[in-house]
C-alpha cells in the first residue's frame, strides 16, 4: 500500500486492475485537492508481473469465479486503511471491488468512482445513498462498453452520473479532469479542483 499526503477525513482509496500494482493509479493522485489523504492497495494476489484481486472466471460475464474470494479481498483492503470515511476510485477488476467494499462497509463509503468496469455479480438495483461516478471507453476491447450501461441499471438515481468517452481501456485526460470536477463538487467543500493532463 502507498499512501500519499493528506490531512483526516475523506480519502480516496485506489483499487488497480488485474495485473497492475499499487503504482499504477498514483498518477491519478494530482487530480485530486491534497486536503485529501489517497491509499493506493496493491491486491493480495500475485498474476503475471502484477496482482489480482480474484481469481478471473473468463467463462462467466460476471467474470468472478468465487464470490468469497471478492469478500475477502474487500476485507483485506479495509483493514489497510485508518478508520475514516474513503470514497473508492476502482478501475477495471478494481472497479468490481470497489462495489464490493461499498456492499461490505457502506457506512465507510462516502462515494464511488467506477471506471471501465462491470457490476458486481449478484448486485440487484439500488437507489444509491452515495454519489457514484461510472467512466467507460466506448472503443473499450477487454470491458465492453454495455457494462457501464449494465452499471447504470444497478447504480439508480440523482446522485450516479455516467460519462462515456471516445477512448479503449484506459483513463484519458479528459476523463481524469472530469474526476477532479466530480470529486470536487461532492467532497471538495470548496478545495482547489487540480486538474490533470
Amino acid at each position: 500500500m502507498r499512501q500519499a499526503s493528506g490531512t483526516p477525513g475523506i480519502s480516496i482509496v485506489f483499487l488497480h486492475g488485474l495485473g497492475a500494482d499499487e503504482h499504477d493509479l498514483m498518477g491519478l493522485a494530482g487530480a485530486f485537492a491534497p486536503n485529501h489523504g489517497i491509499y493506493s492497495v496493491r491486491a493480495p494476489d500475485r498474476y503475471g508481473e502484477g496482482y489480482q484481486w480474484f481469481e478471473i472466471d473468463w467463462e462467466s460475464e460476471t467474470l468472478i469465479l468465487d464470490p468469497g474470494e471478492v469478500d475477502s479481498a474487500a476485507n483485506y483492503v479495509m483493514a489497510q486503511i485508518q478508520d475514516e470515511q474513503v470514497v473508492v476510485l476502482g478501475f477495471s477488476q478494481g472497479g468490481i471491488m470497489a462495489q464490493a467494499i461499498w456492499r461490505a462497509y457502506p457506512s465507510r463509503v462516502a462515494g464511488l468512482m467506477l471506471l471501465s468496469t462491470w457490476p458486481l455479480a449478484g448486485a440487484g438495483p439500488v437507489v444509491s445513498p452515495v454519489p457514484v461516478l461510472i467512466q467507460h471507453g466506448e472503443l473499450d476491447p477487454i470491458v465492453p462498453v454495455r457494462a457501464a450501461d449494465l452499471l447504470a441499471d444497478v447504480w439508480l438515481g440523482d446522485r450516479v452520473e455516467l460519462k462515456k468517452y471516445a477512448m479503449a481501456h484506459q483513463i484519458s485526460a479528459e476523463s481524469i479532469q472530469d474526476l477532479s470536477r466530480w470529486f470536487v463538487n461532492k467532497f471538495g467543500d470548496g478545495f482547489e479542483c487540480k486538474g490533470v493532463g
